[in-house]
């Protein structure tokens, strides 16, 4: 997600063995469930998972970036 105000929402989820990288200041919402085997680069502004998903990549995150899980949408979707 490049940019302000992205958001990647509905579908079936996001299966990505490539990068993610994350740039702009605003808020990117992942509101479908990710599959992560690659790289998520969080450079800045806000990245927000909140669908489960599994995650065998790695996540980085620079100095101008927040990574965030939302644990009570994913405790939902397990519930």
């Amino acid at each position: 997600a490049t940019g302000a105000g992205s958001s990647w929402t509905g579908g079936a989820g996001i299966l990505n063995a490539g990068t993610i990288l994350k740039t702009g200041a605003a808020l990117t919402p992942i509101t479908t469930p990710m599959t992560n085997s690659g790289t998520v680069q969080v450079l800045n502004g806000d990245l927000e998972l909140t669908r489960a998903g599994g995650h065998t990549g790695p996540f980085y995150v620079g100095a101008g970036g927040k990574l965030t899980f939302n644990l009570f949408l994913l405790y939902q979707y397990f519930a």
